[in-house]
């Protein structure tokens, strides 16, 4: 029994270790190709710099192009590991509100930080280099470049993060490791590739989410919308309203129509969690049913088997 027990753990230990790998060689495999697209953006001499929302779009189509070349490699295994069971209508809508219940964390997430700001040096910096950073992801302003922006942030970086994150580097976890830890470490990746101590905390819980709305519903194509959505109304609609030189917005229409978006994605973080509870019930009750199923489904086979042998 000892020796049993012994065999289990080490074959689950490989298993977790052979996961951990696997996301490894993801992570590498995604900085290789962002070199291999600078790379070639220096050869040809763009500057990234005077168009970061170009770069950006083509620097996201090309890894888009990467992962699903190597998703659709001929019997790839890891294909297999994206879910994509077509998930019910209220499943799609459950995902939105709690996509909106992430931009409301995100808001008080920045409030806090930015109150402890005004008497903590290191946290102002912190603040300033984050604001920076967003601020160099769009160049002069005009109506192209924020369309660009916006097809980037809500088509691409959905699209290729949930796939990758969610699809690949959970799928991977999933396969040795109990689920909410799976969910957690998926997160925690997440949210380290986002540069930025700022970025890191909240992109990991808002991966936290995005992990279980993708776990409950087991398609892919939900976690993509909520994760649309959030950047829809957390980067574009903020960055539309901030481009006061292109939209002609005054500062005081600007700052109170921001105002009245982030109380009402606020007022969403109750319901929210409500409905990632749902999400659960719904996600074990199916559980339990397929499990009935199945059992059914072998007694059935076992009564024909004894039927057959009894003649």
């Amino acid at each position: 029994m000892d020796e049993d027990k012994k065999k289990r753990v080490s074959q689950r230990i490989i298993a977790v270790l052979l996961s951990i790998l696997q996301v490894v060689a993801f992570v590498v495999g995604y900085f290789a190709v962002c070199l291999v697209v600078f790379f070639v953006f220096s050869l040809f001499g763009f500057d990234y710099d005077a168009n970061p929302e170009i770069g950006s779009m083509i620097s996201e189509v090309v890894l888009l192009i990467a992962l699903f070349a190597f998703l659709f490699i001929p019997k790839n295994p890891y294909k297999k590991i994206v879910k994509l069971k077509k998930a019910k209508p209220v499943m799609y809508l459950l995902a939105g509100v709690v996509s909106l219940g992430m931009l409301g964390f995100t808001n008080v997430y920045f409030g806090i930080i930015t109150y402890l700001s005004q008497s903590n040096e290191a946290i102002g910096k912190l603040i300033e280099e984050y604001s920076n950073q967003m601020d160099s992801q769009v160049s002069e302003p005009s109506y192209l470049k924020v369309l660009l922006y916006a097809v980037v942030v809500i088509v691409a970086v959905p699209v290729f993060e949930e796939l990758l994150f969610r699809g690949m580097i959970l799928g991977s976890f999933r396969k040795s490791m109990p689920q909410g830890i799976a969910i957690v470490l998926a997160a925690l990746s997440f949210g380290f590739m986002h540069s930025g101590a700022v970025q890191i905390i909240y992109a990991s819980i808002c991966g936290i989410a995005l992990g279980c709305v993708y776990a409950f519903t087991e398609d892919i194509r939900c976690s993509i919308l909520a994760h649309a959505i959030f950047n829809f109304f957390g980067t574009t609609v903020t960055s539309i309203l901030l481009d006061n030189k292109t939209f002609g917005i005054s500062d005081g229409v600007s700052e109170a129509i921001q105002m009245q978006i982030f109380m009402v994605e606020i007022s969403f973080i109750l319901p929210a969690i409500i409905c990632l509870v749902i999400m659960y019930s719904l996600y074990n009750s199916n559980a339990k049913n397929l499990k009935i199923k199945q059992e059914h489904d072998v007694a059935i086979e076992n009564i024909e088997g004894d039927a057959l042998i009894s003649e």
